[in-house]
């Protein structure tokens, strides 16, 4: 099967930037981030399966982000994607870390935000109920499967977003296209939408969580690598943050203040400057 490669701007010949996304959004939602780099790079993404069409969400299980790094090293090659510039949040963080371990070579930069690593014990936990086959009485997939699906339009979309105390501080463009472009037609004749990453794809990957604590010694010294952690993240705590600090102290690492998981969306301008400075003082 082909793989979808979502080309989000910039020049067909210049250097690849690739975006990997965030559990349950849409690689357009991060277009206030990207745009800054359009002049210098073709920013691209290759999304997971939960967008490509006709697949249904698998039965849950752990250690499954991995498939997704398999699957952008895939992409890669059926798009001719090499030398890249990795970019990837939370979730995607994580698979994009999987995938430069595997083949380094194809990758020039790692730029991760707020990845996804948990507190081992809470790791252990998750993976534990996955295993016993309690995957829905984790918070987190529970809320996703009972997730809102159904808006009568894009407008009806956006107005449900802003309701929400969540997105109440995201970025008008990142919001707008995530009504526009995180939701799709039911129906060849328009009207009625729903979520473009379903429920269920959103609960699955959740479930599938990797954790990467055993792997990260093998990144130190691999790629010139940025962390930008969120003071107030509950995916990438303070605590961890210093634990890799430690773990691998050949990277850069910023910390924003009073922000949360979600501020790629919510102060994308500012985090589009500090992956800026980064690329400046690493390019040879």
């Amino acid at each position: 099967m082909s793989q979808p490669l979502v080309e989000l701007g910039g020049a067909p010949e210049a250097p690849v930037m690739h975006f990997a996304i965030a559990n349950g959004f849409v690689p357009e939602i991060y277009i206030p981030l990207l745009q800054p780099f359009f002049a210098d790079y073709r920013v691209v993404s290759l999304p997971p399966r939960a967008l490509w069409d006709g697949i249904p969400a698998p039965a849950f299980g752990t250690n499954e982000w991995d498939i997704m790094a398999d699957d952008i090293l895939a992409g890669m090659d059926e798009h001719g994607l090499d030398k890249v510039v990795a970019v990837g949040h939370s979730m995607g963080a994580v698979a994009s870390v999987l995938a430069a371990l595997k083949q380094p070579e194809r990758f020039t930069h790692l730029i991760l935000l707020d990845p996804t690593i948990l507190l081992q014990d809470l790791g252990n936990a998750l993976q534990a109920a996955v295993r016993a086959g309690m995957a829905e009485r984790i918070p987190m997939v529970e809320a996703a499967q009972h997730r809102i699906n159904a808006f009568a339009s894009v407008d009806a979309a956006e107005k449900h977003l802003r309701s929400k105390k969540v997105f109440s501080q995201w970025d008008e463009q990142a919001l707008r296209n995530y009504a526009e472009f995180g939701t799709v037609s039911i129906s060849d004749n328009g009207g009625p939408r729903e979520l473009r990453f379903s429920p269920a794809w959103e609960a699955y990957y959740y479930a599938a969580y990797t954790p990467l604590y055993d792997l990260l010694p093998q990144l130190n010294g691999l790629l010139p690598t940025l962390f930008i952690q969120a003071e107030d993240s509950n995916a990438f705590v303070p605590k961890t943050f210093r634990e890799v600090q430690e773990i691998v102290p050949s990277a850069t690492y910023v910390q924003l203040q009073e922000q949360e998981h979600l501020f790629p969306m919510v102060i994308p301008q500012a985090v589009s400057q500090i992956i800026r400075d980064f690329l400046n003082n690493t390019l040879v």
